[in-house]
């Protein structure tokens, strides 16, 4: 018999926050990723609104993958705001599920916490953070592997880079663990 859990989880996940009310701070993050992904899609490429910044400026102060993939979204027609709550409902479901399909022990208290307002609330707004912790959740899903995926590591290493600068310590972690827990891989590498 299959095992449903993890179905029934990414439903209940996405059903749960596209139900909560979605808030858009009208000057935060998420507005400069808003814009610079409209400046993108304009053939400006990814630029600071000016009546944020008093600038017409290039967008440095963020990584550039959160405007791209808002892009991305306008794209496809969708509007914004329903393009950013379907993002963010899927990322949320599915770090509900592979943290679930993760863990070992005390694996449906640990999910539970979820779904606690410390870990959902940064889904309900247009940031950078749903997309990040997908990819951080993915990273070390990869990284206890076996036999160790380097080239989908490394993929995903570059992506979360390119969401948040601070992915440098996630990505420093999990090369410390490499070489001090498998000493076999980086021997391998070696010899390649």
């Amino acid at each position: 018999m299959r095992n449903y859990a993890p179905v029934i989880l990414f439903a209940v996940a996405f059903a749960f926050l596209l139900a909560l009310p979605f808030r858009w701070p009208p000057v935060s993050d998420a507005a400069h990723y808003v814009y610079a992904s409209q400046s993108l899609l304009d053939g400006r490429g990814l630029r600071h609104d000016p009546a944020l910044t008093g600038r017409d400026s290039i967008y440095t102060e963020w990584p550039p993958l959160q405007p791209m993939i808002l892009a991305a979204i306008r794209l496809t027609g969708i509007d914004i705001q329903t393009g950013i709550r379907l993002l963010n409902a899927t990322c949320y479901a599915l770090v509900v599920v592979l943290i679930h399909r993760q863990l070992t022990r005390w694996r449906w208290a640990l999910t539970a916490t979820l779904f606690t307002p410390p870990f959902f609330v940064p889904f309900m707004a247009a940031l950078s953070e749903p997309v990040f912790l997908l990819l951080l959740v993915v990273f070390f899903a990869l990284l206890f592997r076996e036999p160790l995926p380097l080239l989908a590591l490394s993929m995903v290493a570059a992506l979360m880079l390119m969401q948040r600068y601070s992915a440098v310590v996630p990505i420093a972690v999990g090369a410390v663990y490499i070489v001090l827990r498998r000493p076999q891989t980086v021997a391998r590498m070696a010899v390649e």
